[in-house]
């Protein structure tokens, strides 16, 4: 970890610098405030900052009162380190903003020790953060999917066209792929949806995958037959922006866009995801469905051998959504092996209530759920395994 350390005495600088080094830590040195919150309010500012309480410029306390100001959604660690050790001066670092207050002389292990405060507060607070942000996005899609569903809503009470009857015969020039019909069950699933203009024209080559501006994807697990179904939906932004007028019935800001796709995407995998469970059975739609623009910048989208590319109109845009199908056997893991994003092929059950599920099936295991299961196999001192599904590197890809 990098350790900022803002202290004018040399020898004591020198000597927090060389315990934090030889514990593998980074140590950014400075010998004034002014320097040290500079540093402290960049981007890649050090996640811990040890601060003497009287130096050249500002004080550590100045520093302290200031960051705190501030309001930054995240800052560092402060630890006021000083010879000034009465009740009142550690009251008022305190007070200041300081975490922890640290007295001089160091003594090594106490050192050590409120370090490992200092990690566990960090990674709490890393935690509460992306819930935050987590919780923020998915208010905003909420919110946008509510309006998308309203206006489809009240498309669905005016009148239209009835489905295609089904053909008796099977569709010979309708590729299939693991016995399933796909164009077929896209049809359903557009129509169930409120695409009922839309035509699926079934491509046998992939779309571009990774070059078009927008992707959103959405993962479904057909349980019997062991199987990972991708589906990318790929949008240039001109057909973006034709789908959020046909979705909203208005013209959708740019900021929009990818939600608008995401949740496209959303409405769209359900009604998959019902199709598909009328053809092959149980199915699980683990992940919410994720958007991310392009960028050359990022890794190549890793792309399974079997996949099928159906491009539809909506009007005057195209969009292009591909499956791709990666097998997916159910696999036995212990609490140690299991990784965020294994899904749950049965249901985890604490061995005296084996009525009421711990975690049901199909759910997306995150850290906090590994951990359940190894406390509970911690508690009843069991050598529990569970049976899940490894997700697809197409998952991973959005989802990690």
């Amino acid at each position: 970890m990098r350790i900022l350390i803002a202290d004018d005495d040399a020898v004591c600088r020198n000597v927090l610098s060389s315990l934090l080094r030889k514990a593998g830590h980074e140590v950014v040195p400075f010998v004034d405030g002014t320097s040290a919150l500079d540093t402290l309010q960049s981007p890649d500012a050090p996640r811990i900052a040890i601060l003497d309480w009287m130096m050249p410029g500002l004080s550590g306390v100045e520093v302290c009162s200031r960051l705190r100001a501030a309001h930054f959604k995240q800052r560092s660690y402060l630890i006021m380190h000083s010879a000034l050790t009465s009740r009142d001066e550690i009251v008022a670092g305190l007070d200041a903003g300081a975490d922890d207050y640290l007295p001089k002389p160091v003594i090594p292990a106490e050192l050590m020790a409120r370090l490992r405060v200092a990690e566990r507060t960090i990674l709490y607070q890393n935690e509460l953060q992306a819930q935050i942000e987590e919780l923020e996005t998915l208010a905003q899609r909420y919110n946008l999917l509510g309006e998308i569903v309203s206006r489809r809503q009240a498309s669905l009470n005016s009148p239209r066209p009835a489905p295609a009857p089904a053909s008796r015969e099977p569709d010979r020039s309708s590729p299939e792929l693991c016995g399933l019909d796909f164009p077929a069950i896209l049809a359903r699933a557009l129509f169930e949806s409120g695409f009922n203009t839309a035509k699926p024209v079934p491509v046998l080559t992939p779309a571009a995958c990774n070059s078009a501006p927008l992707m959103a994807w959405a993962g479904i697990v057909l349980v019997s037959q062991q199987l990972w179904l991708d589906f990318l939906l790929e949008a240039g932004n001109d057909a973006a922006a034709g789908l959020c007028q046909k979705s909203l019935h208005r013209p959708g800001q740019a900021r929009e866009l990818p939600a608008v796709l995401a949740e496209t995407q959303t409405i769209l995998s359900a009604a998959l995801k019902t199709a598909l469970q009328a053809d092959a059975g149980a199915a699980f739609a683990p992940l919410l469905s994720r958007v991310r623009a392009a960028d050359k910048s990022s890794p190549a989208l890793p792309i399974p051998e079997r996949c099928l590319t159906h491009r539809f109109d909506l009007g005057e845009s195209s969009l292009a959504l591909t499956v791709f199908i990666s097998e997916c056997p159910p696999r036995k893991k212990r609490p140690e092996q299991l990784l965020p994003l294994d899904t749950l092929a049965e249901a985890v059950f604490m061995p005296d209530v084996p009525t009421i599920p711990l975690l049901k099936e199909g759910t997306a295991l995150t850290p906090r759920h590994i951990q359940r299961i190894a406390n509970l196999a911690t508690a009843y001192n069991d050598e529990i395994s569970v049976p899940v599904f490894t997700p697809s590197p197409l998952a991973e890809f959005f989802c990690r």
